[in-house]
């Protein structure tokens, strides 16, 4: 219990707030009992001051032997909650009998009731009246013991008389009564205030906090799907302005963050792939200039030893020229290849008329068609303007021209399409009489990969045409694909 207690903020402030309810209620009415009697007998003091002066005005105006009535009178004015002792002095301090009647002095519970006549050696000694207050209690009952003198003079005298007035005001605290009477109704009802007033003032206080502490675990779990209502112009309204503020920044913090982390994962390993590809590619590569360098080395040896065939200097001379220049336009590849894939690599765009690129190419492969007997049919716009580098899209058409011219069979159809269009610039090249595996044509563009797995160059090539000419067009953006067709194999890409 003293656990939950500690835990719960809503059950401290209940318990605080009930305490702090209950002794208020008792604090009140500790003070209306204890200060209620007073209030009383100092009102009853005030009232009796002014029925004397009242009796001795009318003294005034009487001789002392007419004033019966008027004391009888004023006894009957101040009730049964006063005791009076009255006494007369002349100027030389002696006390006059008062004529009035005896029988109106009695004692009730303790306290004199009504009027006393007594006898007393006091001496005038000023002019005005002099009172004193002492107050006693009796049982449950307060009271209060006042002596007042009044001097006066009679109507039918020039003597100065002095009236000595000792009064006992009796207090009765009739709302102390009242309220040990419904004093068991008025705990119930304190309890029962103090219990709805401290539920209510607790949940209140608490339910906001207890919203925010709800978020802020929620916080905790990284959780921000939520909104505080910030309407309140409080301190709790500014924290939980605060609260939606800190999750937004949090929110955006953490979403960049996860951002960050996927392109940093993009990254790492899209890194591990090309160093994967550069491995594989520097692999292929050693693979590739090792028969040529053989071939070449075992010539030179032969033709320094004079062996067998390789008496003939001047023929494998000829042949050792061939095979260096193979090896040269594989390097060349190589170092376009490279250059490409480094971070420094940037195209020199400019504005091109396609058209005399592919024009140009066809004249420089002109000689291999008619070796091989192709015939060639164009379809070429006039103009056809581009944005690109100049090397890089020659590069793409000296390698599909020519793959075009070399694959195709003797007295085969080879078909060149260019054409203006909105979006961009269409190519289009089929080389018709051959066709490729389905399951092979992803495959074309990966480096070094060819159809014919002998890796003879004559039949062959070196498997770096369409690689380069897949990164050339990506470089520059354009979408490309190779596919059999009805006559053949086409090859299309589209420059935006």
């Amino acid at each position: 219990m003293i656990k939950k207690i500690r835990s719960s903020l809503t059950i401290k402030i209940f318990l605080m707030t009930s305490l702090l309810l209950a002794l208020a209620c008792v604090f009140t009415y500790s003070f209306i009992a204890w200060f209620m009697p007073l209030t009383y007998t100092s009102d009853l003091s005030i009232q009796l001051d002014r029925k004397l002066q009242k009796l001795v005005n009318e003294l005034k105006n009487t001789d002392l032997q007419n004033c019966e009535d008027i004391f009888e009178r004023f006894i009957m004015e101040v009730g049964s909650n006063v005791g009076i002792n009255f006494e007369i002095l002349d100027a030389q301090g002696n006390s006059i009998d008062i004529p009035i009647n005896r029988e109106t002095s009695y004692i009730h519970n303790g306290v004199f009731i009504g009027v006393m006549i007594t006898e007393s050696e006091s001496t005038i000694t000023e002019s005005e009246s002099i009172s004193n207050m002492t107050v006693t209690s009796i049982g449950d009952s307060m009271s209060m013991t006042t002596n007042k003198e009044y001097p006066f003079t009679f109507v039918d005298s020039d003597d100065q008389y002095v009236l000595v007035v000792s009064s006992v005001l009796q207090g009765v605290n009739q709302a102390v009564e009242a309220l040990e009477r419904i004093l068991l109704w008025l705990i119930v009802t304190i309890l029962c205030i103090s219990f709805l007033g401290s539920l209510f003032y607790s949940r209140y206080v608490t339910r906001p906090i207890i919203k925010l502490s709800g978020i802020s675990k929620r916080m905790s779990n990284l959780e921000f799907d939520w909104h505080c209502k910030d309407n309140r112009k409080d301190e709790i309204g500014v924290l939980a302005h605060s609260l939606n503020e800190l999750s937004r920044r949090l929110s955006n913090a953490l979403r960049e963050l996860q951002q960050a982390n996927i392109e940093l994962k993009s990254d790492i390993d899209r890194e591990r792939e090309l160093e994967r590809k550069r491995m594989e590619f520097f692999s292929a590569v050693s693979h590739e200039l090792k028969t040529p360098i053989t071939v070449i080395k075992g010539q030179i040896e032969g033709m320094l030893l004079h062996v067998g065939v390789y008496k003939d200097r001047d023929k494998y001379l000829s042949r050792a020229l061939t095979v260096a220049g193979t090896m040269e336009e594989l390097v060349q590849e190589i170092l376009t290849i490279s250059r490409m894939e480094t971070y420094e690599f940037s195209l020199h765009k400019e504005e091109l008329d396609f058209s005399k690129l592919v024009h140009k190419q066809i004249l420089e492969h002109a000689e291999l068609l008619e070796k091989k007997n192709l015939i060639l049919k164009t379809e070429i716009d006039e103009y056809i303007p581009i944005v690109a580098d100049f090397a890089m899209i020659n590069k793409v058409l000296v390698n599909l021209i020519s793959n075009a011219a070399y694959y195709s069979p003797e007295n085969q159809l080879i078909r060149i399409k260019a054409k203006a269009e909105e979006s961009g610039m269409l190519f289009i090249i089929e080389n018709t009489g051959i066709h490729i595996p389905q399951e092979v044509l992803p495959r074309l563009f990966e480096a070094f990969y060819r159809v014919e797995q002998s890796r003879n160059r004559q039949s062959g090539g070196s498997g770096l045409g369409l690689y380069i000419v897949k990164m050339i067009l990506e470089q520059h953006g354009a979408d490309y694909k190779i596919e059999n067709t009805a006559d053949g194999v086409q090859f299309t890409f589209k420059l935006k």
